[in-house]
């Protein structure tokens, strides 16, 4: 299981090292079962909430500070 999901996650992008440590302690407490039913809803919710939000977060940023000039580091395509 935990190396059929690296490889899931890695063929797919998404490299984090805290989400290996997540994997890796599904794996010591025999969790992994339940990891691989919750965690493409996890994913979802999280990159939904993320382009749910993201240019209100923008927009409030400019609103606080319209002279701030953004760089923005780890997005594509955004």
């Amino acid at each position: 299981y935990v190396e059929a999901l690296r490889d899931l996650l890695k063929e797919n992008g998404i490299v984090n090292d805290k989400l290996d440590k997540i994997v890796e302690l599904a794996k010591v407490t025999d969790a992994m079962p339940e990891l691989i039913r919750v965690l493409p809803r996890a994913l979802k919710y999280g990159l939904d909430n993320f382009f749910e939000n993201w240019n209100h977060v923008i927009e409030d940023i400019y609103a606080l500070n319209p002279d701030v000039q953004l760089l923005v580091i780890g997005m594509f395509d955004t």
